[in-house]
């Protein structure tokens, strides 16, 4: 069973360590894949996201295995769009915690409570081209609904999942 619990201010460092560790991940890799919590330029908005209590942190055994955020506020790419939805974004797993299908969980847990809270649907975001996520999401029954340049040179994939109940 997934713990689930809303990161305080005080799990910021952590949040952003794990975040850089899974940028250098995927650079590795040669994936454009971009982490927002990663990057300085972003701290503002992820300090928002933590007052206003969208961070998310999973825990077990007393260690953080992941973080994301959740929030019925869309992002300016799903902006204009019909329904309800819940939007998943920043989803980071920590090193030691990889290869626990824990991304797969948050997933699950995100359709839970947004089927819980009457919502219509989960919402997410990556880069069209990381083929590997792409494909994570399909298989977890999310339906690409668009591609659009989300900044110059980077193309995203808009993912939905309906909720039914």
């Amino acid at each position: 069973m997934l713990s689930v619990a809303i990161a305080d201010a005080d799990d910021l460092p952590a949040y952003v360590a794990m975040a850089k560790e899974a940028q250098s991940l995927v650079r590795a890799r040669n994936l454009t894949q971009w982490v927002p919590a990663a990057h300085d330029g972003y701290m503002g908005e992820l300090r928002t996201k933590f007052e206003k209590r969208e961070v998310h942190k999973v825990v077990s055994d007393g260690a953080i295995d992941a973080f994301f955020v959740a929030t019925t506020e869309p992002s300016e790419w799903w902006t204009g769009r019909e329904g309800t939805a819940l939007y998943l974004s920043g989803m980071v797993v920590s090193r030691p915690a990889r290869g626990r299908d824990i991304g797969r969980q948050i997933l699950s847990w995100c359709y839970a409570t947004a089927l819980e809270r009457g919502l219509g649907a989960v919402r997410l975001d990556c880069h069209a081209h990381n083929a590997w996520l792409c494909n994570f999401y399909r298989s977890a029954g999310f339906e690409e609904r668009a591609q659009l340049e989300q900044y110059p040179g980077y193309v995203g994939a808009l993912f939905e999942r309906r909720v039914t109940s």
